[in-house]
């Protein structure tokens, strides 16, 4: 989520809440926040006994049909695949 995104985020939980006093005091430790570098991670679907799991995070999804998932649903790797199976 980029800052600009979570300031307005912050706005619109203060629009709908009045919590003025919190949400100032958060939308200033969100600008002091360093910038982040999104990396683009490409993984695979690895089998284990008569489970798949995610090759970046060893995440097991309970989903059984891994062909339809291009995404780990923990870590949000992109999936390319399967290995062992």
């Amino acid at each position: 989520m980029s800052r600009k995104a979570m300031l307005n985020a912050i706005t619109e939980i203060d629009n709908n809440v009045n919590m003025d006093i919190y949400t100032n005091e958060v939308r200033e430790i969100v600008k002091e926040l360093p910038p982040v570098t999104p990396i683009h991670k490409v993984g695979y679907w690895d089998k284990t006994g008569g489970s798949f799991r995610c090759s970046e995070c060893m995440h097991m999804p309970e989903f059984r049909d891994i062909r339809t998932l291009k995404y780990c649903s923990n870590c949000g790797t992109e999936m390319k695949g399967a290995e062992n199976g």
